[in-house]
C-alpha cells in the first residue's frame, strides 16, 4: 500500500519500493500507489512503473499526515469520479477506502462530548452510515465510469445491504478483515485502545452479516490491512478511542 512518508504517488517512488523489496522477498508481491495527479499520462506512469492497483480515501487526510496522504486523500466526489474514469481508461483497479467526509467530521464533532475511553465514542465518530454512503455514491459513479473497482474492509451490515442492491451494476468487488469477522465492539472495549482500528470493529449483527455475505459471495475476499505504527505510538494514547493511531497492535500479545 502507499502510506509512507513520503506517499508513494509517482513512478520513481514505485521503482524505489520495487527495487528495495526484490531482492529480500521471499515471496510474490505487488505495488499500489496513490494517484496525486489526476491525469491520464499520471495514470499511465504509474501503471507503466508495474503498479497493480491503486489506493484512496474518500476521507481527507489525517491532520500532520499530509506528506503521507498526497494522492490518496479525495473526499470530493467530483475528484473520485476522475479517478474511477481515468482507471477504467488505463485498466488499473481502484481500491477504495469509503467513509462519507462530511457524515465523518460531522459524527467526530458529536462524539468530542462523548467519553473518549469508551470504545463506543470511536464507533459513534465513524458511523457505519458513513461507509455505506461512501459505498453508495462510488458504486453509483462506477455505472458510468466503467472501473475495475475494489471496496475495502467493508464493517457493516449497511454496506452489504449496499452491495447486494448495486450486484451486476458494474465490476466491482469488496472484502472484509479478520477482525470484523473475529470480534466486536465489546472486545474492542475490553482490549483497549490497542484494538481500535479504522473503519471501526461493530456490532454482533454486523459480524453476522459479514459471514451472511462471505457465504453468499457478496464480499469476495478477507484480506489483512496493514498500518505501520510503533507501540510508543499507541501506549501514547490509551483511554482515548478519538485519538490513538488506528491499527491493531497484534490481539493476543497487546490485549488482554
Amino acid at each position: 500500500m502507499p502510506i509512507t512518508d513520503p506517499c508513494c504517488n509517482a513512478p520513481d517512488r514505485v521503482a524505489l519500493r520495487r527495487d528495495h523489496f526484490a531482492p529480500r522477498a521471499l515471496t510474490d508481491f505487488a505495488l499500489f500507489a496513490a494517484p496525486v495527479d489526476l491525469t491520464e499520462e499520471a495514470f499511465r506512469g504509474l501503471r507503466d512503473a508495474g503498479v497493480i492497483a491503486l489506493k484512496i480515501f474518500t476521507t481527507a487526510a489525517p491532520p500532520n499526515r499530509e506528506r503521507e496522504f498526497a494522492g490518496l486523500a479525495w473526499p470530493d466526489a467530483d475528484a473520485q469520479m476522475t479517478v474511477l474514469r481515468l482507471a477504467a481508461r488505463t485498466g488499473l483497479i481502484v481500491f477504495v477506502h469509503a467513509e462519507d467526509e462530511a457524515m465523518v467530521a460531522a459524527a467526530t464533532r458529536r462524539a468530542t462530548y462523548l467519553d473518549p475511553s469508551d470504545a463506543r465514542t470511536h464507533g459513534a465518530a465513524r458511523p457505519p452510515e458513513a461507509e455505506a454512503a461512501a459505498v453508495a455514491s462510488l458504486l453509483t459513479m462506477n455505472m458510468v465510469a466503467g472501473a475495475r473497482l475494489h471496496i475495502a474492509h467493508v464493517t457493516s451490515r449497511l454496506t452489504v445491504d449496499v452491495l447486494r442492491r448495486f450486484r451486476g451494476s458494474s465490476d466491482f468487488s469488496a472484502e472484509t478483515c479478520p477482525h470484523y469477522l473475529s470480534f466486536t465492539e465489546d472486545d474492542v472495549a475490553r482490549a483497549g485502545v490497542c484494538a481500535r482500528i479504522n473503519p471501526p470493529i461493530r456490532g454482533a449483527a454486523d459480524r453476522a452479516a459479514l459471514w451472511d455475505a462471505l457465504a453468499d459471495g457478496t464480499l469476495s475476499h478477507v484480506t489483512t490491512d496493514h498500518a505501520a505504527f510503533a507501540p510508543e505510538e499507541k501506549a501514547a494514547r490509551e483511554g482515548d478511542f478519538l485519538q490513538a493511531p488506528p491499527v491493531i497492535r497484534g490481539w493476543k500479545r497487546w490485549c488482554p
